[in-house]
């Protein structure tokens, strides 16, 4: 009887040591389909992740932004960068409004190890991105700082929109890229299908 007890509780040891092993991204999940392609393929040594998420509600007033100019001559765009043109839409007037009231109420999730998919990533807090000794130690062309937002769905779940950046290490270390991702379900993978990014012209 102690020998079933003790085999039982082995296994369930092993059951909660493989459940907490698996909290990572989902592999067809939106964020780990647009990291593998955009981000993990790049030749980085380490990719830090700042601890504390982008906020959510800059990825929907970007959105937000881009979908009241949409009818607007392109010429005349001043704020929002779009690329490709989005020609359908998927979120109007009151599924936005919907959204924001959501989100509204975000609580700080922070980012841990568990969340990522690539051996590179490191977590770090914010506040040591401007550390001299941080740039000290770390400023190289092979790495990368990389923000991101947590995903912002649709109410159908066929559409995610999320912000992210990737800059180099140190006060002069922007790559340029970045921006508000829109992305599709299509066949129950998730594609790209365009990326707003914020401009303000003189």
């Amino acid at each position: 009887m102690i020998k079933i007890i003790k085999l039982t509780t082995i296994l369930m040891i092993v059951l909660l040591l493989s459940c907490s092993t698996t909290k990572s991204i989902a592999p067809n999940s939106v964020l780990d389909t647009f990291l593998k392609q955009q981000v993990y393929t790049l030749n980085y040594k380490t990719i830090f992740v700042g601890k504390e998420p982008l906020p959510r509600s800059e990825s929907i007033t970007t959105y937000e932004a881009a979908f009241k100019e949409k009818d607007f001559d392109p010429s005349i765009l001043k704020n929002i960068w779009i690329y490709p043109e989005i020609k359908f839409w998927p979120l109007g007037e009151k599924e936005i409004s919907n959204i924001k009231t959501q989100i509204s109420n975000d609580k700080p999730k922070f980012w841990t190890i568990t969340d990522f998919n690539d051996s590179r990533i490191k977590i770090e807090n914010e506040i040591k991105f401007n550390d001299i000794d941080f740039i000290k130690r770390n400023i190289s062309s092979k790495n990368v700082i990389l923000r991101l937002s947590t995903p912002i769905y649709s109410t159908d779940h066929k559409y995610a929109l999320f912000e992210y950046s990737l800059s180099g290490v140190g006060p002069s270390g922007s790559l340029g890229l970045g921006g508000v991702v829109l992305m599709k379900k299509d066949n129950d993978r998730w594609v790209q299908t365009a990326v707003l990014k914020k401009e303000v012209y003189d």
